[in-house]
């Protein structure tokens, strides 16, 4: 470990002295200094504003999704499924007995606007 941390430390040397003249080149030219500050200030809560409006945008499309659940079978667990998911709050729309072609599928997502279904 001492001779790994030495060769961290011996990289290091210099590093203060390279900062300290970054630091003194800022102080002589200030444009620079305040551009980093008016942009910084300008562009975080921009940014900010961004990701929330998506966020939030992103978490009503999830509250508004809808589940078709297509019965065939008219059973026990395929009821206390749907009915488990509508005691959670997810809109669930019911269809019993349809075959499951491309035609059918592609009706069903139109009709109730949904991108999901569940076949039991």
């Amino acid at each position: 470990w001492k001779r790994f941390l030495q060769g961290w430390l011996s990289l290091l040397k210099g590093f203060g002295n390279f900062l300290l003249k970054e630091f003194k080149e800022l102080v002589r030219d200030p444009k620079i200094l305040l551009g980093m500050i008016i942009v910084s200030r300008v562009m975080f809560p921009v940014l900010g504003g961004v990701i929330n409006y998506a966020t939030k945008s992103a978490q009503e499309r999830a509250a508004k999704a809808a589940l078709i659940v297509v019965d065939n079978d008219g059973g026990y667990w395929a009821k206390n499924f749907t009915n488990m998911l509508r005691m959670a709050g997810i809109n669930v729309f019911n269809e019993n007995n349809i075959a499951l072609s491309s035609e059918n599928i592609t009706r069903l997502l139109s009709k109730y606007m949904s991108r999901k279904f569940w076949k039991f």
